[in-house]
């Protein structure tokens, strides 16, 4: 019997002995990535800048900010930052005033991550958007980040948005013109682009050896886009991501890495509305079903919300996505109790509404790391910058101070969505209105404000 206890502690003591001893290494390795770059366990989401090269201050809106109305003077009401609530886009005034402010208040950050939509939209058929205009906004996006942050210190991840194009929504499967032209664009950026980038637009980044960077091309996705049909085509640029996307989760699987997944346009809105074609999004979240246990974050852009979606398990077909602002999961118990993941949606610096952008925190645990812990949200008040005539950013809200959340694990939005749920619930009226970015709506926005209920 003795010798039994005194196997059994030697076993114990040397099942503990080797723990100790992975974690050392795990440390070393961690500490040996970041001998030359500290690691600061924060970095940027900012998304949809739509830079307009040709916005005029004191402009007509209903003429894009592109002209004055002469005949009616009292319609020139465009801002000098941008117009609210319209459909022009941003001007050289705001995406510098933004620039400034990143490089002077963020400059203890790992990396930045652009979820897509550096060009202008193509609405004004008196200025056609040309090819150089479009490569021309790919370049000036890289030129504004890495003049203000080092390349080789903190990485920029751009994404490709659905104005990204030489036409808007359209990208034929690739190879294709548009693939080496951005990669060139996009070559002071020091990024992993390989053959998998001239195929789809697509790449893998990997911040170190714990967390990897998977940019998605959403594009392929998009039932906008008729040049790329559903994912259920055999060949189809929808289906190659597809499994080019599984083979990188497996390999991360494997390598016992964690990923972020960026991409321009997410696969629900904030009312839980499909925005891929069916059999893509079927297959995608089937896929975030799977692996979810490895995805430490999924972030995207386009819609100009800040909203949250979240996976949940679907006895009838494996997994769904359901927007915050769905009824369905408030309404069920069943539906936000079982979070597996979220998915995040950030607004953007087109000053439709309000321009925003987040800090995310993150852990840099080597057992741990790259788990989100928090977010940030800065935004600034357009009709007071256009008022007194200079940008000001303050922060909006944050996720710690907002909605009491200690971390962004499911566990953690399973205490939020209850919270949500409750009658008259504070923490719910404070959502909606962080929805728009703090700005103050009307018309339709207004209307689907109010509609918003649970």
């Amino acid at each position: 019997m003795i010798d039994l206890f005194l196997k059994i502690i030697k076993f114990i003591m040397k099942f503990i002995f080797t723990l100790l001893l992975f974690i050392i290494i795990i440390e070393g390795e961690l500490k040996c990535e970041a001998a030359t770059n500290e690691i600061f366990g924060k970095f940027l989401h900012v998304t949809d800048i739509h830079l307009d090269p040709f916005y005029v201050n004191k402009s007509d809106p209903k003429q894009l900010c592109h002209r004055t109305n002469d005949t009616n003077p009292e319609a020139n009401t465009a801002g000098e930052y941008g117009t609210l609530l319209s459909r022009c886009d941003t001007p050289y005034a705001l995406s510098n005033e933004t620039m400034s402010y990143l490089q002077n208040n963020f400059k203890n950050i790992d990396f930045i991550i652009y979820t897509g939509d550096f060009v202008r939209h193509d609405r004004d058929k008196s200025i056609p958007k040309t090819q150089d205009q479009v490569i021309f906004g790919h370049e000036i996006m890289v030129k504004y980040f890495t003049d203000i942050f080092d390349p080789d210190k903190i990485k920029f991840f751009p994404t490709f948005g659905n104005n990204d194009e030489y036409e808007k929504d359209q990208l034929s499967p690739g190879p294709n013109e548009l693939f080496p032209t951005v990669k060139n664009a996009w070559a002071p950026l020091k990024l992993n682009l390989t053959n998998d980038f001239l195929i789809g637009g697509y790449y893998r980044h990997d911040i170190n050896s714990n967390l990897s960077v998977i940019n998605l091309n959403s594009m392929y996705f998009f039932p906008e886009n008729l040049q790329s049909p559903d994912c259920s085509v055999s060949n189809s640029p929808g289906e190659i991501q597809l499994k080019w996307f599984e083979n990188e989760l497996e390999n991360a699987k494997h390598d016992n890495r964690k990923v972020y997944i960026l991409q321009h346009v997410p696969p629900v809105n904030v009312t839980g509305s499909k925005l891929y074609n069916e059999s893509c999004y079927n297959s995608y979240v089937d896929l975030l079903g799977r692996y979810y246990d490895i995805i430490y974050g999924h972030f995207t852009g386009h819609t100009n919300e800040d909203n949250t979606a979240f996976l949940i398990p679907n006895s009838s077909s494996g997994y769904k996505l359901l927007g915050l602002g769905d009824p369905q999961i408030l309404q069920s118990p069943d539906n936000y109790k079982n979070i597996l993941m979220a998915l995040y949606n950030n607004p953007s610096i087109l000053p439709a509404l309000n321009p925003a952008f987040r800090e995310f925190t993150y852990s840099t645990s080597p057992t741990n790391f790259g788990k989100l812990q928090s977010w940030t949200q800065y935004y600034s008040d357009l009709t007071k910058a256009n008022n007194e005539g200079k940008v000001t950013w303050e922060i909006e809200y944050s996720t710690d101070s907002a909605y009491n959340m200690r971390g962004l694990d499911a566990s953690d939005w399973v205490e939020v969505l209850t919270n949500f749920s409750s009658p008259d619930s504070n923490t719910w009226k404070l959502y909606k209105y962080f929805l728009f970015a703090s700005t103050n709506v009307s018309g339709a926005y207004y209307d689907f404000l109010n509609n918003l209920n649970h």
